[in-house]
């Protein structure tokens, strides 16, 4: 039933890509006229008001005008969520692969079409410039686990969802995001994006707070896996809370909110030095020789990204083999790899054994099945059991 659905989704949903849903373009037009709104949660395929009593507001970075009010998710909401996850994800882990692909050709269509909107939503929630939060959305992109989460950071609202939700759902599985409670709204849009694909209801969920939806998240038993970037000190929690719950967890580390900032004369135990600062800062350290440079960066407990600038083929082929960093860029400033490789962060910039999308994310929102048969010429019923253990002959 399932199959002929989204089938019948494509037939029926590819001429009607023209606009976003009411909901959603409300909320925009409530942003630009000043008007604050109340951020539903999307749960089960229906942007939903929360009933809580507790409400985050959600200010303007450059006005410091209420853009909208974002609420910490009760509980029953937040139940009401993974119980739409688990019971869609069932249906949805049955799909085969090239229906799930199909539905993600659709969103990705969608997202291209209506990036300009999430854009300027991202100017809005978050400061990025136009150009930049372009770019935020333009980067996107073996048997499902089941139900997973994602929580987000406010720093790429909707790149790194991006990372998530898709991945995990094209793999088979159903997911409950969390966004940061700074700036849900390219989320939201997503979320609206995703069911105008095609998503069918219950596979993608959001929910919005701070530490009580998280720890939620983290102890819910339903929920296999979590995808997490963000600060050191919540992405510890995350991976040690997770872990005790029995959960697979990768964290990416060392978020930080700070402005423009130029830092010379950077000695080794230095607190800006040996923090991971995620933003416009440059910590400026001198090294005299190649040798000196690698056994620098090497020393220091993080391992995001590195970079060498260079006409030395010998100074790059030297510095890429010995640098212990999981992203190296020669010539290129910030080595972030296209989606078809994976963000391999290393050291004490992530947590967990697998990293983000590529065939690492692949692999953390699936878990391998391995088959051993034999069939011989004769009915299997008839033939004499055997309990040795296979082998390669």
């Amino acid at each position: 039933m399932l199959s002929s659905l989204i089938k019948s989704t494509f037939i029926q949903r590819t001429p009607c890509r023209q606009a976003m849903s009411v909901p959603i373009l409300q909320q925009v037009a409530a942003y630009q006229t000043g008007s604050p709104t109340k951020v539903k949660n999307y749960i089960n395929g229906d942007f939903v008001d929360s009933t809580t009593k507790k409400w985050i507001e959600l200010r303007n970075p450059a006005t410091q005008d209420i853009l909208s009010l974002v609420p910490e998710t009760t509980s029953d909401e937040m139940q009401a969520a993974t119980d739409s996850a688990h019971a869609a994800g069932k249906e949805w882990a049955k799909t085969t692969a090239v229906q799930r692909q199909r539905v993600m050709m659709d969103l990705q269509h969608l997202i291209r079409q209506h990036q300009d909107r999430i854009a300027e939503n991202i100017v809005e929630e978050q400061g990025k410039t136009f150009v930049d939060a372009k770019g935020d959305v333009f980067h996107s992109y073996r048997e499902p686990l089941g139900v997973v989460a994602g929580i987000c950071p406010f720093n790429f609202p909707a790149m790194i969802p991006l990372w998530m939700f898709p991945l995990a759902i094209a793999t088979g599985n159903s997911i409950v995001m969390k966004p940061s409670e700074k700036d849900p709204g390219a989320m939201m849009m997503l979320a609206e994006l995703a069911a105008e694909a095609g998503i069918p209801k219950g596979v993608l969920n959001v929910i919005h707070g701070a530490v009580d939806c998280v720890n939620y998240i983290c102890d819910e038993p339903r929920i296999q896996a979590i995808s997490f970037v963000g600060s050191d000190v919540a992405g510890k929690h995350i991976y040690t809370r997770g872990n005790s719950n029995g959960k697979r967890v990768q964290a990416n580390l060392g978020a930080k909110n700070h402005g423009p900032t130029i830092i010379s004369n950077v000695k080794t135990d230095m607190q800006c030095y040996r923090e991971e600062i995620f933003g416009p800062v440059l910590v400026c350290l001198t090294a005299d020789t190649v040798d000196e440079a690698i056994e620098l960066i090497n020393k220091n407990s993080y391992g995001n990204g590195t970079a060498i600038f260079t006409n030395s083929g010998a100074a790059a082929r030297k510095f890429e083999h010995e640098i212990n960093v999981g992203q190296v860029g020669i010539n290129v400033p910030i080595p972030v790899p296209v989606p078809s490789f994976s963000f391999t962060g290393s050291r004490g910039s992530i947590l967990g054994d697998m990293n983000f999308y590529g065939k690492s994310g692949l692999d953390f929102y699936t878990k391998p099945k391995t088959v051993t048969s034999l069939w011989k010429g004769s009915d299997a019923s008839h033939s004499r059991a055997s309990v040795s253990m296979p082998t390669i002959r």
